[in-house]
């Protein structure tokens, strides 16, 4: 689906430690102070605009969903805080891409 991802110009860093992260993980179920930790330890990237705390974390990580979704990242926000915070869910998914033989060429198959 896509390899390991590096720092590049113009990359956001939570953006790649996360591809990373789930390239190697698979899912990760827990709170944001506990992903903040295990992406600042292993998977930070060296470049300007890395999050001070979890909660810059979990901002970042909204405004990039959708970036995220469309090369199989699904993101999801519990939308109660738990006694040690708010949690997040983080899985890879297919990705819904349409296969160009599958479109149909209007010239050929009119009747």
């Amino acid at each position: 689906m896509y390899g390991k991802y590096s720092v590049s110009d113009g990359a956001f860093p939570v953006a790649v430690a996360l591809v990373n992260y789930i390239n190697d993980k698979i899912t990760y179920e827990g709170n944001c102070g506990n992903l903040y930790s295990q992406l600042t330890k292993n998977y930070k990237p060296d470049m300007v605009g890395w999050p001070k705390s979890p909660k810059g974390l979990s901002i970042q990580i909204k405004r990039q969903k959708q970036a995220l979704k469309a090369i199989g990242i699904e993101i999801t926000f519990d939308s109660c805080r738990h006694s040690d915070g708010y949690h997040i869910s983080i899985r890879k998914v297919g990705i819904d891409v349409h296969n160009v033989h599958d479109i149909h060429n209007p010239f050929v198959d009119a009747p």
